[in-house]
């Protein structure tokens, strides 16, 4: 139970740091989810949703570009949520190997205490 905690607060105090990053992502991918509504006649709406479906790598697949600047447009919110998935990740796994690495000092200190606990009482013996 401590070492979820341990993750969690490891986890949540990367994903704050990284909050300005996510917010231009965010920015990006919407912006120009919205660029391909417009291209393509959609609507801003639908093309947010596009951004999102793609930015999130899902591509449901309901909403297909066909002009070929909202292709490339597509394409890059693909990259873009690549990049997004890689930060997670990232987050993740450097929250994980913190959550070990002080796991690890806190049973070193429990184990120097005994130690020290059972040097000093075997030497009074």
């Amino acid at each position: 139970m401590r070492i979820s905690i341990l993750f969690l607060k490891a986890f949540f105090k990367m994903l704050i740091a990284m909050t300005p990053i996510w917010g231009i992502l965010a920015i990006l991918v919407s912006g120009l989810g919205i660029w391909v509504g417009i291209i393509e006649g959609i609507g801003w709406k639908d093309g947010l949703y596009f951004g999102w479906i793609t930015g999130t790598t899902v591509g449901y697949g309901d909403i297909t570009p066909h002009h070929w600047l909202a292709k490339v447009l597509s394409v890059i919110i693909g990259l873009i949520g690549i990049i997004n998935t890689g930060i997670g990740v990232t987050i993740a796994v450097t929250a994980g190997k913190e959550t070990l690495i002080h796991a690890t000092r806190i049973q070193d200190n429990v184990e120097n205490v005994k130690n020290t606990l059972k040097k000093s009482f075997t030497d009074k013996s």
